[in-house]
């Protein structure tokens, strides 16, 4: 038994005796003796991704009083058939891009189960600038009648129903009528001459930047579907629907349409926005429902009880509220009401499609197009993975609950472009559902030829690719800052992510050294490759057996696709960097072909059979 547990995120200079364990809140802190927390979940994975799952599972379901109803959270937000919380970030659990709270929550269930494990007479808790994290353990301490030691002490705070949301409200209706008025004329504008089309096929899509520039140099290779279109037989008809860019403000999605329906130049493919089919009706009906849950939410007199987890005793509402904040009182929700409205109109309306194809991503607009193409008796619906699956990318962590596994929430048929992604798409569904195809998005790599890796620190080029985040993509450049005041030879090409707007906060230093040439351009030209850990580049530069250098966030989980020590150089820290770029004696490896590998095929063999035959 160990009487004294200490948690930081601080180096540690005390002398350890045998009675005194340490865990550190962050990686990259241990000398010999320490644990990282994150080393610890990452050893039980399974386990925390499917506590943390459960949790939310159970948060729906929470049966709830209100006028002497008792209904579940689930059903008291659903409002015209609306749910309202399956749109909420608590529920999509994006923990790379949206809710950063759940990686903290996730350790403080580690901290759970690792007291449970060690029984500390004694706990001291040593975190900076966690006041929210810290009131979650001090439940957890509570309830194991310990000891313990806060530094800092912890701030009471106001009850979330205290707060005053007028201002909020008003904030996100002004807003969003002014985005109404400057773009009036695009609504309803050419959804008629879409529908008239009679299509068999239907095809969901987002578009970046790099489409962009392929519309407007008039080619029809889009950055997620490759060349599909040549793959259609000419008694086939298919309609496209887009969105904007992933992750992108719908503020700046709406404008797209005009670019869109220049791709219109096939008499058996039309290509539209899906702003396209916005209407004034379905505009003000999205205000009406969203008030309309506001008005519900305001009811709930014990909201901070509904984030309290039952099972383990842990009250996690210090964290969620901003979540729960951001969720239902902005004009986010007001735009997710009118997605739902707005797919509800188009399936209700267009022709029984024979197929229809989306980009899975666990978005959940997805959650909308799969019970209106199931309400109105369309065809086989398949959802296609595009790019790569993170082990600890929390919106894929779903298999715990049987009823998530429901028919009417999964799709007929999931397209893994990996071996990779089929086993971790079988790990979640049924495996009879998922087909491996060709990774469309991704067969430019068969062309590409390495040249021969010269780890000659004087002709060294490197690659850097920056994340989707701005925080972490800073963060990069720093380390890449510090590399180049070291190495003055060192050659560095840095791409920056297509949705971000680093440049603008970069010096001219380092935005000589920015490219917009695309991956495929790039990768043929470099000796190595530095990336973040969420970017499916890993997966790529991995398949061309390029050495890859990863900045592995310290505060978060490895989120890269392949956690392979033996392919990926991973490091938390610009020293580490240094030591691994001095050696320059990397390992030769081979890609195992049953996993770290895209699926390429000249002809798309696959993708044909599921296109044109039933």
């Amino acid at each position: 038994m160990n009487n004294r547990l200490i948690i930081t995120d601080s180096p540690f200079e005390e002398n350890l005796d045998k009675k005194v364990s340490v865990f550190f809140w962050n990686k990259g802190l241990k000398k010999k003796k320490e644990i990282d927390i994150l080393d610890y979940i990452e050893k039980n994975s399974k386990k925390f991704r499917e506590r943390y799952t459960s949790f939310i599972h159970r948060v729906k379901n929470k049966k709830i009083r209100v006028r002497l109803k008792n209904l579940t959270l689930k059903d008291y937000l659903t409002v015209n058939n609306f749910d309202s919380f399956n749109y909420s970030t608590i529920n999509e659990k994006c923990n790379w891009a949206k809710s950063f709270y759940i990686n903290e929550i996730i350790k403080c269930y580690a901290v759970d189960d690792i007291i449970n494990k060690f029984k500390p007479s004694l706990v001291e808790i040593k975190l900076k600038r966690k006041n929210k994290t810290i009131k979650i353990l001090e439940s957890i301490l509570k309830k194991y009648k310990l000891k313990y030691k806060l530094i800092p002490s912890i701030k009471k705070e106001s009850s979330i129903l205290n707060r005053i949301f007028i201002k909020k409200i008003f904030k996100a209706i002004i807003r969003y009528f002014i985005l109404i008025i400057k773009n009036y004329k695009f609504l309803n504008n050419r959804s008629k001459k879409w529908f008239s089309l009679k299509s068999d096929l239907l095809f969901l899509s987002y578009i970046n930047d790099e489409d962009i520039k392929n519309i407007k140099a008039g080619s029809n290779t889009s950055s997620y579907w490759g060349n599909i279109s040549r793959y259609f037989n000419s008694k086939q008809k298919i309609s496209w629907i887009y969105f904007g860019t992933a992750g992108e403000n719908f503020l700046d999605k709406i404008n797209l349409q005009n670019l869109i329906f220049k791709k219109n130049k096939k008499k058996n493919e039309m290509h539209i926005s899906f702003y396209d089919f916005l209407t004034f009706k379905n505009i003000f009906l999205s205000i009406y429902i969203w008030l309309k849950i506001i008005f519900r939410l305001q009811k709930i007199k014990n909201i901070d009880q509904i984030f309290f987890d039952d099972q383990f005793k842990i009250n996690n509402m210090s964290h969620l509220k901003s979540d729960f904040i951001s969720s239902f009182y902005s004009l986010d929700m007001i735009h997710n009401i009118l997605i739902h409205l707005t797919i509800d109109r188009i399936l209700s309306k267009i022709n029984k499609q024979k197929k229809c194809f989306y980009l899975f991503e666990r978005a959940p607009w997805e959650q909308s197009l799969l019970k209106y193409l199931r309400k109105y008796n369309h065809g086989q619906i398949f959802a296609v993975g595009h790019s790569t699956i993170s082990l600890w990318d929390m919106r894929y962590s779903y298999k715990a609950h049987s009823k998530i596994n429901e028919q009417n929430e999964n799709p007929d048929f999931f397209i893994a472009n990996s071996k990779d992604m089929k086993n971790k798409i079988i790990n979640l569904n049924n495996k009879n559902k998922v087909i491996l195809a060709e990774a469309l998005r991704y067969s430019y790599i068969k062309k590409i030829k390495i040249k021969k890796n010269n780890m000659d620190i004087k002709n060294f080029k490197l690659l850097v690719i920056l994340d989707i985040n701005l925080k972490t993509s800073l963060k990069q450049i720093r380390i890449i800052e510090k590399l180049i005041n070291d190495f003055k030879n060192i050659n560095i090409v840095i791409k920056t992510h297509p949705t971000s707007n680093i440049e603008k906060i970069l010096t001219k230093k380092i935005r000589k050294m920015c490219t917009s040439k695309s991956l495929k351009n790039l990768f043929n030209d470099c000796n190595a490759v530095l990336t973040s850990n969420i970017t499916s580049a890993n997966f790529e530069a991995a398949h061309l057996q390029l050495p890859i250098f990863c900045y592995d966030e310290p505060e978060s989980f490895n989120l890269s696709p392949i956690l392979d020590k033996k392919i990926i150089n991973f490091f938390n820290n610009y020293l580490d960097l240094k030591k691994l770029i001095l050696k320059r004696n990397f390992p030769k490896y081979k890609i195992n072909s049953k996993n770290f590998v895209f699926n390429l095929n000249r002809k798309n063999k696959m993708w044909q059979k599921i296109i044109r035959y039933n």
